[in-house]
Parts: C-alpha cells; structure tokens; sequence
C-alpha cells in the first residue's frame, strides 16, 4: 500500500509543479487559406483573412510542453472548375490545436519554439458567390446557368454544401523575446473532406472524386505572460 501512496504523492507533486509554471498568451494576426482540390480542371487559389487566439503552455521539462488554445479565424477561399465556374467562400472557423513544442533558448536574447500535432476545427458560419460563365453546352437534361449567384453556406438538410467538422495537422514556428512579446508561423494541413456533395462539380465521367481540403497558412504576433 505505501507504494501506491508514495506514487499518488509523486504524481500530484509532478503535475502541481507543471501546472503551477503554466504560460498563457494571446495572438492576432493574418492568415492565407485554400480548399485543396486535385485535378488538372481544378484550381484552388489562396484568400486573405485574419484571426486572433488564445492559449496555454504546460511545461514537461525545460525544453518541452503541451501547448493548446482556441483560434477564431475567418478565411477566404477561391476554387475554380473546369473554367465553367468559380466558387469565392468566406468563412467564419473555430481552431482548437494541440502542439509539442520544442524551445530552443537564446541567452539573455529569447527562444526560438518549433510545435507539431493535431488540431479540429468547426466551421460557424460561411457565405458563397458563385459565378458560372455563360457558356452554350448541355450535360444530358441538365444546362449549365450563367450568371452571379450569392448565399449562404449550408450545413445541414437536403441542400447542405459543406460539413462543419475539420481536422488535421497543425504546426508552428516562432520566436519569442524574453519580454513575452513573440511573433510565429503556422500552416495547418486538413484530412477531413469539407464538401458534402461532390455531385456539384463533377463535369465528366473522367473527373477524379472530387473533395475539398483545407490549407491555412498564418502569421500573428502576440504576448505571453
């Protein structure tokens, strides 16, 4: 019985004094999003945006920690489609990531901080212009509209477009100053398949499945204290 005690003693003492040495911070900044598509019909430009987060860092020793918080990033995305017809999206997302971070010290300069893990994010809300070019060309019974058309995103019922839910890959780099002031990268790679309805831009037999991946890249400054 003393064992387990004195292991519930050292596991309280371990995790208080990682806890007790918890960082907050908070960052704001700009970002570059895409949905990537594959095709030789199919393109995905990048979008500016901008987003502003919070977070916390638990220590595991002097070099590494667990770093997690909540990112409010609204994007803009750009997909065009066998030259028929272009898609422009803003939307409004929620990130929540996890990294291991690495911290490489500076003497009496900073840090330099490398962090790598996953992340899940939810989209809150969204609108779409679509803009089909006016073209003379039928697919069996079904034409081909022209014109500009504006909405918003849908996320559930029979007309849904896109899903909510994301995840992936999540990284950063960055440098902080022994003041708490910091500057730092991230680019976010997603596995998840964003389009509900793949239906929509299938033109050809030959067409690859089609499906939508998010891609974000962000730089932000920020404070730790």
């Amino acid at each position: 019985m003393n064992y387990k005690i004195l292991i519930l003693i050292f596991f309280c003492s371990v995790t208080t004094s990682a806890f007790s040495q918890m960082r907050y911070g908070a960052v704001v900044g700009g970002n570059l999003s895409r949905l990537a598509v594959s095709g030789s019909d199919l393109t995905s430009e990048f979008g500016a945006g901008a987003f502003v987060g919070v977070y916390v860092a638990v220590p595991l020793n002097s070099t590494l920690s667990i770093r997690s918080g909540l990112n409010f990033q609204h994007i803009g995305v750009k997909n065009d489609f066998a030259k028929v017809v272009s898609v422009e999206r803003r939307i409004n997302y929620l990130e929540l990531p996890v990294h291991v971070t690495y911290s490489i010290s500076v003497p009496r300069a900073g840090s330099f901080l490398i962090g790598v893990g996953p992340f899940v994010g939810l989209q809150l809300s969204g609108s779409e212009k679509k803009k089909w070019e006016e073209i003379d060309a039928t697919n069996g019974d079904v034409s081909f509209p022209s014109g500009v058309f504006e909405s918003d995103i849908v996320y559930s019922g029979d007309h849904a477009s896109m899903n909510r839910f994301d995840y992936g890959i999540s990284s950063l780099l960055g440098y902080k100053l022994s003041s708490g002031l910091f500057i730092r990268a991230g680019y976010n790679i997603g596995l998840a398949q964003l389009n509900k309805r793949q239906e929509d831009f299938q033109f050809n037999a030959t067409q690859k499945e089609y499906k939508e991946k998010s891609r974000i890249v962000s730089l932000g400054v920020g404070f730790e204290f």
